[in-house]
Formats: structure tokens, sequence, C-alpha cells
């Protein structure tokens, strides 16, 4: 049943070779026009579909109290203590031109020149600007520095405990680039900083540095995959057809599946960023087809028969090996990571392309080799081909003859390669997954030792009452607002249903001593 569709297939491929090799040009190129519309998605939160129960928590905690989920922290570190004229003058000047850029969301930039110092004297709640003029003599430098201290609001989030360090906190919008602000960031430093050093940090730095380096290494690694598979291909038919041949398959199969999923909208994930790769592993099967074809040819000397032959004997392995292959991969859409379902779906529906260029373009490639570049094989005397490989039936039997210690061995490696999985530990945090020397994990380690980290996460505190009244927090978390009394009597704070506690994180999520419990006014 399998077998007559696919011989007529290949035989009109036979018969209209350029026809064939026209129409999946012409394919080819519609697929590959849908390339500039590709987007890259690196965000963990989308790796949960939409209608996740945690996604849509963690969506609706944003709403309510107008969090942002992508901040760039910039620290400043200067050993000598960054209360000095020309540090805070920097802070000044950087925390503007920060403000101005697109994509910054301008009004909750938080440095020590735009946060608030809320303090109460004498009963009265007092507000104003953190850092109002830069203090050139002693004393008010001095007197800055323990006014910021003293303050825990300020303590391992703004300033460091020992006055070492401060931040630059840059929220940016959710369609803006993290990479892109952290570099015109880093445009904005000082050439000539003396004792002060810059550290960019973040998840966002993170994510879209990830992203692009993906691609770009994607891009190496992906034409030295195609290099190796040449090199052997050459040692194994010594025709440059034969490479073209291999390589076209796998080249259509990749630009139809990326072109499919880009044209119908589904970001670029880093999955489905490797599938080019597994595509060119599995686009290896036309090299039964060319060395059965080989082989076929040197016994009847026909060019097109040997192509209906080789195809007819490889038509049903090619056909079940892709199509197992393809539903192999198809079955992870019933995962529930997008980024799996997508590599899945994506590297399935190539699969079949291989399948279908197996049985068209394949054999319309062979029908344009000319008969003195096909390559001979060696035929021994009783007519059988001798394979090249001859050191491989050494091999076999050798291990033939030898099969109890062989099975033995392997059964130890089995028992090793258990013991290493279970060794196997997860890391999602994608700053470690840079080197350890890298720009990101060098800042990320000072912010980390110098003030509260840069991830921050949200605990969010419920209640079956109209009114929230004030509870004492964990002991393991320090609550930063401190309110009069007088002003408690008014019914000024803790009116609300919801109230949020933001808890510095670092990147291992461990929490720190310091938190803050933001209660909303009524």
């Amino acid at each position: 049943m399998i077998g007559k569709p696919l011989n007529r297939l290949t035989a009109f491929s036979v018969a209209h070779p350029w026809i064939v090799i026209g129409l999946t040009a012409a394919i080819t190129l519609a697929f590959a026009s849908r390339f500039p519309g590709v987007q890259v998605d690196t965000d963990p939160k989308h790796m949960l579909p939409s209608t996740s129960p945690v996604r849509q928590y963690n969506d609706q905690v944003e709403r309510d109290f107008a969090l942002h989920p992508d901040v760039i922290v910039l620290g400043i570190v200067n050993e000598t203590g960054v209360v000095n004229p020309r540090t805070l003058e920097r802070i000044a000047d950087l925390t503007r031109r920060i403000q101005e850029m697109p994509g910054v969301i301008t009004r909750d930039v938080m440095s020590l020149t735009t946060i608030d110092n809320i303090t109460v004297q004498d009963g009265t709640l007092v507000v104003r600007p953190a850092v109002e003029t830069v203090p050139q003599s002693p004393e008010a430098r001095n007197a800055l520095r323990v006014a910021l201290l003293a303050n825990p609001l300020f303590v391992n989030r703004i300033i460091a405990s020992d006055g070492t360090a401060t931040a630059i906190h840059v929220p940016i919008e959710a369609s803006a680039n993290g990479r892109e602000i952290a570099s015109a960031i880093r445009a904005l430093l000082p050439q000539e900083a003396g004792d002060d050093r810059f550290h960019l940090a973040g998840d966002p730095v993170a994510r879209d540095t990830f992203g692009s380096e993906m691609f770009r290494q994607m891009g190496l690694f992906s034409p030295i995959a195609g290099l190796v598979m040449c090199v052997a291909l050459w040692f194994m038919f010594r025709s440059g057809l034969f490479i073209v041949a291999n390589m076209a398959v796998a080249m259509v199969s990749i630009i139809w599946a990326m072109g499919l999923f880009i044209g119908l909208g589904f970001p670029v994930h880093i999955m489905s960023s490797m599938s080019p790769v597994f595509l060119m592993a599995i686009a290896t099967d036309s090299v039964h087809i060319l060395n059965e074809f080989v082989f076929r040819f040197g016994e009847i000397g026909d060019r097109r028969r040997a192509v209906l032959d080789a195809m007819a004997r490889v038509a049903r392995p090619v056909f079940y090996s892709d199509l197992t292959t393809a539903f192999g991969f198809a079955s992870l859409a019933s995962a529930s990571i997008v980024p799996v379902k997508v590599f899945g779906l994506l590297v399935g529906f190539g699969t079949l392309v291989i399948l279908l260029m197996s049985f068209t373009l394949v054999p319309a490639i062979l029908m344009l080799v000319r008969a003195e570049r096909i390559p001979a094989l060696r035929i021994d005397a009783r007519g059988e081909q001798r394979p090249t490989g001859s050191r491989l039936l050494r091999l076999g039997a050798f291990c033939a003859d030898r099969a109890k210690p062989i099975a033995l061995v392997g059964l130890a490696l089995l028992v090793v390669a258990g013991f290493g999985i279970s060794r196997l530990r997860v890391n999602n945090n994608m700053v470690q997954w840079f080197k350890g020397r890298s720009e990101i994990r060098t800042a990320d380690r000072v912010m980390n030792a110098r003030l509260g980290g840069t991830a921050t996460g949200e605990v969010v505190r419920r209640s079956q009452h109209a009114r929230l009244e004030p509870q004492p927090l964990p002991s393991n978390i320090t609550c930063r607002w401190t309110a009069s009394r007088s002003w408690r009597q008014r019914g000024r704070i803790c009116h609300a249903c919801i109230a949020t506690q933001t808890i510095s994180l670092s990147p291992s999520m461990s929490r720190r001593r310091q938190g803050s419990l933001d209660h909303a006014a009524s």
C-alpha cells in the first residue's frame, strides 16, 4: 500500500528532475521569506502556557501592585565609600541620562538621587529626597552617610551596609531589549572612572544577552556540523554532487520547518534554536539512498534503472524510520512546557520534509549525475559489495567472539551511568549559564556580595476581612516600614485586603535578611 505511492512519486521525480528541483526551490524561497519576521523569546515565564495558573497568578500580582518584571541594576562600587562628591555627581548624571532612554520606565528609575527618604520626627511623617544636593563639606557628607545607613529601606538595596556600593535600579518596558539598553548604559559610563567601578546585572541583561549569543553560536556551530557531514560524505563517495544532494535535503528541511513556524507566529526559544542541528543529523537518511544507488549502478550500468531500483529497495526502511522519528518528536507536543512543545513539532515537521525530499529531490539530483562521475564501489568475487569499513567488520567479529565479557563491561558502564544520572542537578538560573569570568557573572557576584541581589520575589499576603490589620512578619523577614502611632490611628495604612512583601533575592533565590512590606492606603 505504501510502496506504490512512493514508487509513483519517485518515478515522477526521475522523469522530470528539473521540475522537482524548481518546485522545491520555489517553495523553499517562500518559506525563507518568513525569516525576517523572526522573534526571539528567552523569557522563562513564557515557557509556561498562557493558561497556566502559575503564570496567570504572577501576571495578576504584577498588575495589582504595578510591579516591574524586568529591572536592570547598575552597581557603582567605590572602596573608599560612594558618599563623595565625584561619585554622587556621576550617580545624578547617570540617573538623569538613563531616564531619557527609550524603553526605560522613567518615573520608576530608583537611585540615591530619585528615591525619597521617609522618616518620622516628633510624630510627623517627613518625606524628602535622599540626596537633594551633593554635599561638599566632610561634615555634610558624613551626615548624609549616617542618614542613608540609618534607613533600613536603603541598606542592602540602594546602598551597601558599609557604604562602599550603591545601585541604580532601571525598570524597562516589556517590549524593550535588555541587552540593547545595557549597551546604551555602558556607553554612558565614564572612560576615566577613577576609584569608581561599574557593574551591570539583572535578569533582562542575562536573558537578552543569552538570546543574542544563542543565535550567534547556532550560526557558528550549524555550519560546523554541516562541514563535518560534508567531509564524511566526501570520504564515503568522493562526489561533490552527492554531498550537494545530502546537504540540500538538510537545508530544505530546516528552511521549511523554521519558515513555517516563524510564519505562524511562533517565537524562537532556546530549544527550537537547536533544531537545525537535529535536522542535519536526521537528513543523513539520504546516505542509504546514495549508497544503494552507487551499488545498483555498478551492477546494471543504467542511471535511471539504478535510481528506481535503489529507491524500491530502501523505500520501506527510509519511510518507516523517518515516520517513527517524526512521531517521536511530535509526541513532545503533549508536554506542558511551551518551548518543548514547539521544538517537538518543529523537528517532527522537518523530519516529514526530509521524508518527502528523500523520494523527490534526491532522485531528481541523482538523475543529473553524469555516469562517469558516479563513484565506483569495489565488488568482490561473489558479486557482493565490499564495504570500505573493513575495520568495522573486524570490530563486529571481535565483539561476537567475546560476547560475555563485553556484555559485562556494558553492564558495568550502565551502573556507572546510573550513578552519574543520580548526581544530576537542575540549574535554571540563566546567569549561571555564562562563563564564570564573564561580565554578567562578575557583575552578579559583586551585586550579591555588596547589596541584596539582582532579582526580586514577591510574597503576597491575603485576608478574608475587609481590612488587613498589621501582622508580625516571619522572623527571617524584616519589615522596613515603620509608621507612627498617630498615623495608624488616623487609619492611613493597612486598610487594603492585599499586601505584598518585596524581598531581595540572590539568583539562587535564597531569601536575604532584609525585605519590605508595602501597605496599600485606602
